[in-house]
């Protein structure tokens, strides 16, 4: 639309210069010319400056205007762009997400399994303690078997040696 806008203040401007240049050719004062046309001649040369100058004006916005216009295209595509690496990140994000959750029920299994052998640890380790608590008994026991046996040697050593 800019584009067509550009053209259509090209083409009146250049057939303002046309016009311009075909009836303001400098005129002959002859008695035939009266001064009222050279007065209306030099008005039109007057208006046709001022269109000449407003459609130049018109130019410069119409060129601004489409300088403006690719900036916001270039800075369209920037957030484009910058709106993708975010989606990248986000996507990033969300996987390390769901991948420390997964470590993390990884761990609350392992920390369930470890609770399972704690508890088989701490049950195998009380009936270690009702055994120790037997043996002193059982090492008396022991000893004086011991003790009764080393009698019965000495007493057989003793008929043998006679």
């Amino acid at each position: 639309a800019l584009k067509d806008e550009k053209m259509r203040l090209d083409y009146a401007y250049n057939r303002a210069t046309v016009v311009l240049n075909a009836k303001c050719q400098p005129m002959v004062n002859t008695t035939d010319i009266e001064n009222g046309e050279n007065q209306s001649l030099e008005d039109l040369r007057n208006q046709l400056e001022e269109e000449r100058s407003t459609v130049s004006k018109l130019k410069n916005q119409v060129k601004n205007m489409i300088e403006e216009k690719k900036k916001a295209d270039d800075s369209i595509s920037e957030l484009r762009d910058a709106k993708s690496y975010v989606e990248y990140c986000l996507e990033e994000v969300l996987n390390d997400r769901d991948y420390l959750h997964s470590k993390v029920n990884d761990m609350h299994d392992t920390m369930a399994e470890l609770e399972a052998e704690k508890e088989a640890l701490s049950a195998t380790l009380q009936e270690c303690h009702g055994q120790i608590k037997h043996l002193p008994g059982e090492v008396s026991s022991l000893e004086a078997l011991a003790n009764s046996n080393e009698s019965h040697l000495k007493a057989i050593e003793s008929m043998l040696l006679s």
